[in-house]
């Protein structure tokens, strides 16, 4: 029983660190920034990038700080607060796709698909698919084939449009 009780206590305080860790001061010992479209800098920590994104981890494995300067990452094309939101997924667990618009969503799927986090791709997708509609199934059909992913998602668009 106290085996039980420890990995809930640890649980909850690694939910709560980490939730600290987003709010913290850029600099707080982070040593990661990412580079978003724009020049948007992104400050996070190696550690939680690398448990949360395969990619991420590779990169980050070819950046090893020989200085106190932490590894920058450049996410070419994506907006600032794309990234931020699959940052604050990494750190929570919670993604906030509701208030996205389309192409956010789009950006997301892409970005999260890259960052090889399928949870991501899979509730960013969903979103997009409860908002399909025969006035947006052509553009977000082509915008996900000229993505070159997003295969639920082509379908539905596809079905939708046939069906029309």
């Amino acid at each position: 029983m106290a085996e039980v009780a420890a990995a809930s206590t640890f649980a909850r305080d690694m939910r709560l660190g980490l939730r600290e860790l987003l709010a913290a001061e850029p600099d707080a010992l982070s040593d990661v920034c990412l580079i978003t479209e724009g020049g948007g800098r992104i400050h996070c920590h190696r550690l939680v990038l690398a448990l949360r994104s395969p990619y991420l981890r590779a990169v980050l494995a070819q950046h090893r700080p020989a200085s106190q300067s932490p590894a920058t990452v450049v996410l070419e094309g994506v907006r600032t607060p794309v990234a931020e939101k699959l940052v604050r997924y990494f750190y929570t667990d919670e993604l906030e796709v509701e208030e996205a618009s389309d192409a956010e969503l789009l950006q997301l799927c892409q970005l999260a698909e890259q960052c090889e986090c399928t949870p991501a791709v899979t509730r960013a997708e969903g979103e997009l698919l409860s908002r399909l509609s025969l006035g947006s199934a052509a553009e977000l059909l082509g915008a996900a084939a000229e993505a070159g992913g997003m295969p639920r998602l082509q379908a539905a668009a596809v079905r939708l449009l046939a069906a029309s």
